[in-house]
């Protein structure tokens, strides 16, 4: 019953960096308030100055809950450097059950099933984007779902990325045996 429209939950955020995403968040968030047939709404802090700015977000997940899709964005892209960057984003996502339409990491493909996620690199205009989330119907919508489910419950990312697993790591790398070498 969610209604056909994108969520982005960030604060603006500014990098001189050649490999920020900072700035396609906001020329996105413009060209959907202008352009598209799918609503985007934007929440965060500080706030973005675009024009569908709608304020602070409250309850994150509650916030994601309410929409098909989330665009979901990293901080930064680069095709070898952000090999494994992943974080809390695209689960936030999916444990709203939002579709993440997601730029980040450059092999999400390798570490997520790419069909829980929207591969924004794929799309060659703003335009097929929007058509492309206006053309999934609700049974694909419910498909996508439950595949979502699916990775997350054999995942468990909130353990897989916790301060828990962490410290069971750390343990048992100092509790290995040290291996002394002979001196030649």
């Amino acid at each position: 019953k969610r209604e056909k429209a994108i969520v982005q939950i960030c604060g603006d955020k500014y990098s001189i960096s050649s490999e920020e995403i900072y700035s396609e968040r906001r020329k996105v968030s413009r060209w959907f308030h202008s352009h598209a047939r799918t609503r985007m709404d934007v929440f965060g802090r500080p706030p973005m100055a675009v024009p569908n700015y709608r304020g602070p977000c409250k309850n994150k997940l509650e916030t994601l809950s309410q929409y098909r899709y989330s665009l979901c964005f990293e901080n930064s892209y680069h095709p070898v450097w952000t090999r494994g960057y992943l974080t809390e984003k695209l689960f936030d996502c999916m444990s709203g059950l939002t579709i993440p339409v997601y730029f980040g990491c450059s092999n999400l493909g390798d570490l997520v099933p790419s069909d829980c996620f929207i591969d924004y690199r794929r799309f060659s205009s703003l335009g097929e984007l929007d058509d492309f989330l206006q053309s999934i119907s609700d049974q694909e919508y419910i498909s996508y779902m439950d595949r979502i489910r699916e990775f997350l419950e054999s995942y468990q990312p909130s353990y897989r990325h916790s301060v828990d697993r962490l410290y069971e790591a750390v343990t048992a790398i100092v509790d290995q045996p040290a291996k002394i070498q002979p001196a030649h």
